[in-house]
């Protein structure tokens, strides 16, 4: 079963906390964490969620209505739900005027009661969804490039249409895998500070939120994550790697494209 990926949202640290706690459930993947604002907005756009879980001790300050209907606005696929400790008929209301899926409580409930309650929302939604013939979200699709040899126009390939699928508005994420002589990089006119060798050998691992800090952003709205720039350091990224930064990231991107050397075939040849 796929798993529900939620994005936490709160200025609140002890309650990011307190929330995480409450979502054990084995469905639920937490993406990651965040304030409201800017900040929460871009980390909303990269990771993709199903649901945004906006958590309010107290009184909802307008503001974050602001900030709720600012994403909806932007992100689609993306299911915002209110958690309160002060859950009014006045709040309900508004908070669906304003686009909110549901409001639900965080004291005084257990932590399957708090699944339980996520999981029929998300359930309820993906039905509607069918119903009106929307669909779910589009999971990712991993394409390859590769040659034998050099001078074959691998590269060339893989660009433009990596380029034309993300000005088209997919969420694309391109992998240079030609260890040892990938110039990716050099093609986009792009001074990549970081590569896949900084990702594979980062002491936080393989997370998609490190996924993205490695890669480079390129101005048609794609992502690219580099070879290193000396071939020297090819021998650190292993097929292991591959797959795992592929699985990890299909949740968040719907093209992932490997450019790549004979050396990675095997990788895909297995997926």
């Amino acid at each position: 079963m796929e798993k529900i990926n939620v994005v936490i949202l709160s200025d609140d640290l002890d309650l990011r906390i307190d929330i995480k706690n409450l979502l054990q459930d084995d469905r639920f993947a937490i993406s990651g964490y965040s304030g409201f604002g800017a900040e929460a907005k871009t980390k909303i756009i990269n990771l993709f969620p199903e649901i945004a879980l906006c958590v309010v001790r107290g009184d909802v300050d307008e503001s974050i209505f602001t900030f709720v209907q600012d994403v909806l606005s932007t992100v689609h696929g993306t299911m915002m739900i209110l958690a309160s400790d002060n859950i009014t008929v006045d709040l309900v209301n508004k908070a669906a005027g304003y686009g909110i899926r549901k409001v639900i409580p965080f004291t005084d409930i257990s932590a399957e009661q708090f699944s339980s309650e996520l999981e029929n929302v998300f359930d309820l939604e993906q039905q509607r969804s069918l119903d009106t013939n929307e669909g779910k979200k589009t999971r990712c699709k991993v394409l390859g490039f590769f040659s034998g040899k050099g001078g074959t126009g691998k590269t060339t390939v893989a660009v433009n249409t990596a380029v034309s699928l993300a000005r088209a508005g997919k969420r694309v994420m391109l992998l240079d895998l030609d260890l040892q002589f990938g110039d990716v990089a050099i093609s986009l006119d792009s001074d990549a500070r970081y590569s896949i060798v900084d990702l594979v050998q980062d002491r936080g691992g393989i997370t998609i939120e490190n996924i993205n800090s490695f890669a480079v952003d390129h101005s048609s709205g794609m992502r690219v994550l580099c070879a290193p720039k000396s071939s020297e350091f090819a021998e650190y990224v292993q097929v292991s790697h591959i797959e795992k930064i592929i699985d990890i990231m299909r949740p968040y991107y719907e093209y992932v494209r490997l450019f790549q050397s004979i050396r990675a075939l095997r990788f895909l040849q297995s997926l």
